[in-house]
């Protein structure tokens, strides 16, 4: 890409989220002074300065003494805004939600809503936008209104948005099945009709379906039929027990490089597969599985190309060096034998210590090894734990209890449980 010239390089950045953009711009020099003055990262109320003319996305993770004034500056200043994500603890209330009508390039939204609901008022803003992240609750009528846009292609439902019509969701999905190319679900209710729908969106790229309790084998095959699939979570799928997991495996899209399988049956039958099934893999997440650490080092060798390593099972010092030797692998989260603080006060784990590999550029390699023992990898997800993934999914639910569904509670998650038997 380095041969890119710069005006291919700027149409390649205008598809890329906000965050994607900001973590660009770290990259290189040369990208950096193609998108500092298009990206503005506001992590402070001095930094709302920077805004100019020329901004076409603005990622706000800190806290803002006044989001109103920030977005009056945004409408003054930067007309031509297209993507707005405010991950912060400021709330839109009905003066702030009132700017965002004023935003008409706006196709890129990413906030929470004060009262916690997404309502119809919001629907002339939603309407013209590409990219739609869910954070709240939806009310009715909302998402079967969306389902006439004839824009929105990535629709991530994140955090709060704990309940939503599911009628209203097989609406948008049959609408926009040609048009859809990234989904983000929370699925405790959804059945095998719902997978169906979603394994008609053929030109899907990203699928992220979490809390998938009432998934059998035939809604898992539904989401083989994505063969344009590069990224893949199906975590709490317990009903699609060994036998079935393994034919969803031999028929997974061939191209997936992301892939996470956490709170599934996920065996040491299934590892060597998985490898021969996606040579291509980068990333690997399986937590809450049935795999063992002799089977993991097999696994990893038969994937030339992975760079992270996702799990929750112990891996001793030798054995982490034996992966360190990997090379490609740069990550790899696990139990091990070092100690590790138990709390991190942050989403992702900042605990880990460097090891050296013995290939790579020069002969030296870093590996960065995270503590799976983080308390906060647990805390916030409901049924015992679907893995890292599921848990910053659910990061927006820690100031909220989830309770239970009426009459329909999850799956157990006990791996010594006898539910755990041999088929």
């Amino acid at each position: 890409m380095e041969n890119l010239p710069d005006e291919v390089m700027l149409m390649i950045f205008e598809h890329l989220p906000s965050r994607a953009l900001a973590a660009a711009a770290e990259v290189c020099r040369r990208w950096n002074a193609l998108l500092r003055r298009r990206v503005v990262e506001v992590q402070r109320q001095d930094d709302v300065k920077r805004l100019h003319r020329g901004v076409i996305a603005l990622h706000v993770s800190g806290c803002l003494d006044s989001l109103r004034a920030c977005l009056a500056n945004v409408i003054d200043v930067a007309p031509h805004l297209r993507q707005l994500t405010i991950q912060a603890t400021n709330s839109f209330g009905d003066e702030t939600i009132a700017a965002l009508h004023r935003l008409r390039h706006l196709d890129h939204l990413d906030v929470f809503i004060r009262n916690r609901r997404i309502e119809m008022g919001l629907l002339p803003v939603l309407m013209r936008l590409n990219s739609l992240v869910i954070n709240e609750t939806v009310t009715p009528g909302v998402l079967r209104a969306l389902a006439k846009s004839e824009r929105v292609r990535c629709i991530h439902m994140f955090g709060r948005s704990l309940y939503y019509p599911q009628r209203e969701l097989l609406a948008v999905l049959r609408a926009r099945q040609h048009h859809l190319t990234e989904l983000t679900l929370r699925c405790t209710e959804l059945t095998d009709v719902a997978y169906d729908a979603i394994g008609q969106c053929s030109n899907l790229t990203s699928l992220q379906l979490y809390s998938c309790w009432l998934m059998t084998g035939a809604g898992a095959l539904h989401t083989t039929r994505l063969l344009k699939l590069r990224r893949l979570h199906i975590t709490g799928a317990r009903m699609v027990r060994t036998r079935a997991l393994s034919v969803f495996i031999d028929q997974l899209p061939p191209h997936v490089e992301e892939l996470c399988l956490s709170a599934t049956w996920f065996g040491d039958d299934h590892a060597l597969p998985l490898a021969r099934r996606l040579p291509g893999l980068k990333v690997l997440e399986l937590w809450r599985c049935r795999l063992t650490s002799c089977n993991i080092l097999e696994m990893a060798r038969a994937l030339p190309t992975l760079y992270s390593l996702d799990l929750d099972i112990p891996l001793t010092d030798i054995e982490l060096l034996l992966l360190s030797d990997h090379p490609t692998i740069t990550d790899i989260r696990c139990l091990t034998e070092r100690r590790f603080s138990l709390y991190s006060d942050e989403a992702r784990d900042s605990y880990s210590i460097v090891m050296e590999g013995s290939q790579g550029t020069g002969g030296r390699r870093v590996v960065r090894v995270s503590s799976a023992q983080a308390r906060l990898a647990r805390k916030y997800v409901r049924g015992g734990g679907e893995g890292y993934r599921a848990t910053l999914f659910y990061y927006w639910t820690q100031d909220r209890e989830l309770d239970p569904l009426p009459l329909k509670q999850p799956p157990g998650f006990d791996l010594d449980d006898d539910d755990f038997a041999d088929d």
